[in-house]
């Protein structure tokens, strides 16, 4: 089973390869160093899972999240948009798609959001960076969801 069904809270990453630590071993991967953290601060009753998947974009995350949303969790770490800054996705696609999961999210009851800015590279241009970053900012904001500002 993927998750633990005690009173242990489930904190989740849903992601691309930046959640899934595509190149690192799994003990490696952000999800797995933010677990070693909790225990290190004495959080017993948490559980992090990683269900990043390297290459995910977010219409894929979109087309799988209903299946992740059968397991109980507690908090949920939306962490996708880093394939399209390397892509050639519109920013008008990826934010209608980024809503939806987050409407998914609301529609499941999940309180907890927490929502990461993705950065593109410079050589894309101001224009486009600023507004790539302010369309992770808007996202959070319409949906009551936490800004993480960079994994």
């Amino acid at each position: 089973m993927l998750f633990q069904t005690t009173s242990t809270k489930v904190v989740l990453f849903f992601g691309d390869s930046l959640s899934a630590g595509y190149g690192l071993s799994p003990e490696e991967a952000f999800p797995a160093l933010v677990e070693k953290s909790l225990v290190k601060a004495r959080i017993k009753k948490a559980k992090v899972v990683n269900a990043g998947l390297s290459g995910e974009t977010s219409a894929g995350g979109l087309a799988r999240v209903d299946w992740i949303l059968r397991q109980p969790i507690d908090v949920f770490v939306l962490e996708l948009g880093a394939m399209m800054a390397c892509g050639d996705c519109p920013l008008i696609r990826q934010r209608k798609t980024c809503r939806r999961l987050l409407i998914r999210l609301k529609e499941n009851f999940l309180r907890v959001k927490l929502y990461c800015r993705m950065m593109v590279p410079p050589n894309m241009g101001k224009e486009y960076s600023t507004s790539f970053q302010n369309l992770f900012r808007d996202i959070a904001r319409k949906n009551k969801a936490v800004l993480i500002p960079f994994l």
